[in-house]
């Protein structure tokens, strides 16, 4: 072999070892972020009127993703979720089969919008599918630091922060586990139990002890329509069982 022929070869060669890296950046920064954006937003719009954004992607072949500064808003704009952060872990990853495993929700900002008493979802008309009688399979998911906000016709609002919610796999049923931090003494919510992952059956126990203010009670009369009311106070303590599917 010449010496031409040999040079060749090692430029082909030093090409080839900078393809495979380069092939490698170039799909984790740039291609693959493109393609589960592409997905999420593709996925979110077959039931959802309105559109998801994601502000960035954080890719890993070896270990877990992070999106970034998400919304989901409606067709008119109102922005229905907020998140600063969502970690998607997976199974059998790397692996051409991959199962999403465990989700993590930093900074989840959930609105509703009330009109004429009804919450105005605008989810689109799901395709009528036979129901089959297979076991939910669902990753185990927590939400740290969420609030909860309605919004109702004539500016009235209220939100409530500091929640944190915990849907965790074991064996067939799904552990729920919801808790809300309060600064207020004697204040309380908490929710715990379990959804049987194929008959859908609840065991759940609600424990609430909250002291209604005028703007929040203002907000919920003005949010469900009741009539007759148009304020309210007054302390709310709960604690029951509740069964069925």
């Amino acid at each position: 072999m010449n010496r031409t022929w040999r040079k060749r070869l090692m430029i082909a060669g030093g090409v080839l070892l900078l393809s495979v890296p380069a092939a490698v950046l170039v799909g984790k920064y740039w291609i693959v972020p493109a393609v589960l954006r592409h997905q999420a937003s593709a996925a979110v719009r077959e039931h959802w009127d309105g559109d998801l954004a994601i502000a960035g992607i954080n890719f890993n072949w070896t270990g877990p993703a992070y999106l970034r500064g998400i919304e989901l808003r409606d067709a008119g704009g109102r922005v229905w979720l907020r998140a600063g952060s969502v970690k998607l872990a997976l199974r059998n990853w790397p692996g051409l089969h991959p199962v999403l495993s465990e989700v993590e929700v930093e900074d989840l900002d959930l609105r509703g919008f009330f009109a004429g008493g009804v919450l105005q979802l605008p989810l689109k008309p799901a395709p009528s599918r036979e129901r089959k009688n297979e076991q939910l399979d669902l990753p185990t998911i927590t939400i740290r630091n969420m609030s909860v906000g309605i919004f109702a016709e004539k500016s009235a609002q209220a939100a409530w922060g500091d929640v944190q919610l915990v849907l965790r796999r074991e064996g067939q049923n799904l552990l729920i586990e919801l808790k809300r931090a309060f600064k207020e003494p004697g204040e309380e919510l908490a929710l715990t139990g379990t959804v049987d992952g194929q008959s859908l059956e609840a065991d759940l126990t609600l424990a609430m002890k909250h002291a209604v203010t005028r703007e929040e009670a203002v907000a919920i009369l003005a949010a469900l329509n009741v009539p007759f009311f148009s304020k309210a106070e007054g302390k709310i303590e709960v604690k029951m069982g509740l069964r069925g599917g």
